[in-house]
Protein backbone atom coordinates (compact mmCIF):
# COMPACT_ATOMS: atom_id res chain seq x y z
CA UNK A 1 0.00 0.00 0.00
CA UNK A 2 2.55 2.75 0.55
CA UNK A 3 4.76 1.45 -2.29
CA UNK A 4 1.50 2.72 -4.46
CA UNK A 5 0.77 5.97 -2.79
CA UNK A 6 4.48 6.80 -3.43
CA UNK A 7 4.35 5.90 -6.93
CA UNK A 8 0.98 8.10 -7.28
CA UNK A 9 2.37 10.93 -5.00
CA UNK A 10 5.69 10.75 -7.32
CA UNK A 11 3.32 10.62 -10.83
CA UNK A 12 0.47 12.91 -9.77
CA UNK A 13 -1.53 9.84 -11.22
CA UNK A 14 -2.41 6.13 -10.58
CA UNK A 15 -0.49 3.49 -12.42
CA UNK A 16 -0.87 -0.28 -13.02
CA UNK A 17 2.10 -2.23 -13.35
CA UNK A 18 2.07 -5.36 -16.12
CA UNK A 19 4.25 -8.34 -16.49
CA UNK A 20 5.05 -9.39 -20.49
CA UNK A 21 2.03 -7.11 -21.24
CA UNK A 22 2.35 -8.76 -24.90
CA UNK A 23 2.60 -12.21 -23.93
CA UNK A 24 6.19 -12.18 -25.21
CA UNK A 25 8.14 -14.20 -22.89
CA UNK A 26 10.76 -15.03 -25.33
CA UNK A 27 13.37 -13.08 -27.82
CA UNK A 28 13.12 -15.08 -31.04
CA UNK A 29 16.17 -14.99 -33.23
CA UNK A 30 13.80 -12.94 -35.44
CA UNK A 31 13.01 -9.15 -34.55
CA UNK A 32 10.50 -9.98 -31.67
CA UNK A 33 8.59 -6.94 -30.67
CA UNK A 34 8.12 -6.00 -26.51
CA UNK A 35 6.31 -2.83 -26.90
CA UNK A 36 4.59 -0.45 -29.37
CA UNK A 37 4.46 3.10 -28.89
CA UNK A 38 2.20 4.39 -26.00
CA UNK A 39 2.68 7.90 -24.80
CA UNK A 40 1.10 6.27 -21.06
CA UNK A 41 3.79 4.53 -20.39
CA UNK A 42 6.01 5.67 -17.43
CA UNK A 43 8.49 3.22 -17.13
CA UNK A 44 10.02 -0.37 -17.90
CA UNK A 45 12.46 -3.50 -16.84
CA UNK A 46 13.01 -5.89 -19.50
CA UNK A 47 15.22 -8.84 -18.56
CA UNK A 48 16.92 -11.71 -20.15
CA UNK A 49 16.89 -14.65 -18.36
CA UNK A 50 18.34 -17.20 -21.11
CA UNK A 51 21.11 -18.61 -22.01
CA UNK A 52 21.76 -16.07 -25.40
CA UNK A 53 22.20 -12.77 -25.26
CA UNK A 54 19.69 -10.01 -27.10
CA UNK A 55 20.07 -6.87 -28.68
CA UNK A 56 16.95 -4.23 -28.25
CA UNK A 57 16.23 -0.96 -29.63
CA UNK A 58 13.90 1.70 -30.18
CA UNK A 59 13.29 1.10 -33.67
CA UNK A 60 12.46 -2.01 -35.86
CA UNK A 61 15.95 -3.13 -36.83
CA UNK A 62 17.57 -4.41 -34.34
CA UNK A 63 20.66 -6.84 -34.60
CA UNK A 64 24.31 -7.77 -33.38
CA UNK A 65 25.60 -4.45 -34.86
CA UNK A 66 22.80 -1.99 -33.67
CA UNK A 67 21.61 -1.84 -30.47
CA UNK A 68 21.79 -2.34 -26.89
CA UNK A 69 23.59 -5.61 -25.37
CA UNK A 70 21.54 -7.53 -22.86
CA UNK A 71 23.57 -10.24 -21.47
CA UNK A 72 22.75 -13.78 -21.45
CA UNK A 73 21.63 -14.56 -17.58
CA UNK A 74 20.19 -11.17 -16.24
CA UNK A 75 21.86 -8.49 -18.65
CA UNK A 76 18.96 -5.64 -18.43
CA UNK A 77 17.69 -2.26 -19.15
CA UNK A 78 15.07 0.30 -17.60
CA UNK A 79 13.63 3.36 -18.36
CA UNK A 80 11.61 5.39 -16.12
CA UNK A 81 9.82 8.78 -17.60
CA UNK A 82 11.56 11.31 -14.83
CA UNK A 83 15.34 9.78 -16.29
CA UNK A 84 14.66 9.18 -19.68
CA UNK A 85 11.90 11.16 -20.82
CA UNK A 86 9.86 10.31 -23.88
CA UNK A 87 12.29 7.48 -24.75
CA UNK A 88 10.00 5.48 -22.31
CA UNK A 89 6.88 5.76 -24.81
CA UNK A 90 8.85 4.78 -27.81
CA UNK A 91 9.00 1.08 -29.22
CA UNK A 92 10.81 -1.80 -28.67
CA UNK A 93 12.09 -4.48 -30.54
CA UNK A 94 14.74 -6.98 -29.62
CA UNK A 95 16.56 -9.72 -31.38
CA UNK A 96 18.11 -13.12 -30.06
CA UNK A 97 21.95 -14.02 -31.01
CA UNK A 98 22.69 -17.67 -31.02
CA UNK A 99 18.95 -19.13 -30.12
CA UNK A 100 16.24 -18.15 -28.12
CA UNK A 101 15.90 -16.25 -25.14
CA UNK A 102 13.72 -16.16 -22.08
CA UNK A 103 12.54 -12.33 -20.96
CA UNK A 104 10.67 -10.92 -18.33
CA UNK A 105 9.26 -7.33 -19.00
CA UNK A 106 7.77 -5.22 -16.44
CA UNK A 107 5.51 -2.04 -17.34
CA UNK A 108 4.42 0.45 -15.63
CA UNK A 109 1.78 3.05 -17.12
CA UNK A 110 -0.86 5.46 -16.31
CA UNK A 111 -4.72 3.89 -15.30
Amino acid sequence: MALSRFIERKYGMKTRSITNPNNVVQCEITITEYLQNNPDRLGYVLMNLGDFPMYVIFDEHPSDVRGILLVASGGMMSLDAERDYELVGYPLHGIAIGGVTETILVVTEAE
